[in-house]
């Protein structure tokens, strides 16, 4: 974790230092009901991570943020991303109606619109993705 968390910092991002902190204090371990925190690997080799919340920005009981996703850069555009997001979808369908998510990145943006998440104009997210309970697409 220590090398994504490094490569994620020299691209100016914090997330993953949020999230390593907030595991270690016990304020955000990806326990409750419906979440999930993914890893991709290489072998041994941790390359990518993704995780699930109940949203804590808007609760509503039906309603997911998708967090902390990040890919080392030698290892973009080989589905690693994809094949984290697509878990993480699929593990929110029983417990959740809508995923949100904020990104800072047109690259992600067109990342996150190419899995099916739509550009929103709320405050607190910039793509939302409608779930259905039967496992279609809303």
């Amino acid at each position: 974790m220590s090398l994504l968390c490094s490569e994620a910092r020299s691209e100016g991002f914090a997330f993953l230092e949020r999230l390593v902190r907030d595991w270690e204090r016990g304020t955000n371990r990806f326990t409750g009901a419906g979440e999930a925190l993914v890893g991709a690997f290489v072998g041994m080799q941790l390359v990518g991570v993704a995780g699930l919340n109940r949203e804590p920005y808007d609760p509503a009981p039906a309603r997911a943020r998708l967090r902390h996703l990040y890919v080392l850069k030698a290892f973009r555009r080989q589905g690693g991303a994809r094949a984290l997001v697509t878990h993480l979808v699929e593990a929110a369908r029983p417990s959740f109606g809508e995923i949100r998510l904020h990104t800072e990145t047109d690259d992600a943006a067109a990342f996150y619109e190419r899995m099916g998440f739509q550009p929103s104009t709320l405050p607190t997210a910039t793509h939302v993705r409608l779930l259905r309970r039967d496992g279609r697409h809303a």
